[in-house]
């Protein structure tokens, strides 16, 4: 956007200078009486681009500062948890300092304003929000992207292939019935598993006893919160780690270590047999979907608006199975 910006306003000034030459000609010749709709096509169409990279440029700055600002509140709000818990008082003393200016600093970028849910749902951990990339200062990087069609929307990688996408996630029943669903354009999973497990519980009473995910969720703090809230979690682990090493390779850093008993757990005969279960229940789901109902691409733009079709989805799924399963309780009566 900055190269195109400098382009396009250059070309403007010249097209600008070879029209007022123009003008000055043509009233000399035909007298002062041109209009603005009279600019050539080639300066509306430039100008009309320059306009719109101006506008995204502008509200790429707001996305990095709300960013920004956001990223400060955690650190103040760690900050503040330092200060109460700390034994020194003069670290205690300069954690609120900190902490402080953090705050103030977050202000200063932007004002603290109500979170909105993405999807309507009631959980008490928010949905994961992906987030500008920005400097210290609260200004987006040269690597921070904006797309003209669908803002909200960011590039993810499937199989391989970059694309501008949504995160559509459902929580699956063993009866295939989607019992939690949600919508962000936050690329990993990993930070999804919380938030869905507590829309499982808002949604149904209770958490699952058993859970099963892809690797694309397994990280330390959520292998810890299953643990702590009685959810026998299988999530598939990588046989290396990401520098390429094997894993049980001694000495393990604690994230390893989770590493190496959740491969240990899910390659175990039994873990093996329930992590086998994927292919007959989850994975499905999303096939049905997208073949059966034809689903493959949001025809709405903005995250609300996405979120409202992915639920509307989720709910022609579930009706199907529903209707299926009433059918063939009919049938054997």
């Amino acid at each position: 956007m900055k190269e195109d910006e400098k382009r396009l306003a250059a070309e403007c000034e010249a097209l600008l200078f070879r029209a007022q030459q123009t003008d000055e000609r043509e009233d000399e010749q035909y007298g002062r009486d041109g209009r603005a709709e009279d600019l050539p096509d080639e300066f509306q169409r430039r100008d009309a681009r320059l306009r719109r990279i101006r506008e995204a440029k502008a509200a790429l700055e707001k996305e990095a500062a709300e960013a920004r600002a956001a990223r400060l509140r955690e650190l103040a709000a760690e900050q503040r948890q330092k200060a109460e818990t700390a034994l020194d008082p003069s670290e205690r003393k300069r954690a609120s300092t900190r902490a402080t200016q953090s705050e103030q600093q977050a202000d200063e970028l932007s004002p603290r304003q109500d979170d909105d849910d993405t999807d309507g749902g009631s959980a008490t951990t928010a949905l994961p929000a992906h987030r500008v990339p920005t400097t210290p200062a609260g200004e987006p990087t040269e690597q921070a992207q904006r797309n003209f069609t669908d803002p909200d929307s960011r590039i993810m990688v499937r199989n391989g292939v970059f694309m501008q996408s949504y995160n559509a996630q459902a929580a699956v029943s063993e009866s295939q019935v989607i019992v939690a669903r949600a919508l962000t354009n936050q690329p990993p999973d990993q930070d999804h598993l919380v938030p869905m497990l507590e829309r499982v519980r808002d949604n149904c009473g209770q958490l699952p006893e058993v859970l099963t995910a892809d690797g694309g969720y397994l990280s330390e703090a959520n292998v810890a919160y299953c643990e702590n809230h009685g959810v026998d979690a299988y999530i598939a682990v990588r046989r290396k780690d990401d520098d390429g090493a094997e894993l049980g390779r001694l000495p393990m850093t604690p994230a390893q270590e989770v590493r190496w008993h959740m491969h240990q757990k899910v390659t175990s005969s039994a873990g093996r047999a329930i992590y086998r279960l994927r292919k007959v229940l989850a994975e499905p789901v999303f096939g049905q979907i997208k073949q059966a109902l034809g689903f493959r691409r949001f025809s709405l733009r903005g995250r609300h608006k996405a979120a409202a079709e992915w639920g509307i989805v989720c709910l022609c799924h579930n009706l199907l199975k529903l209707f299926r399963a009433a059918s063939s309780l009919r049938t054997l009566a």
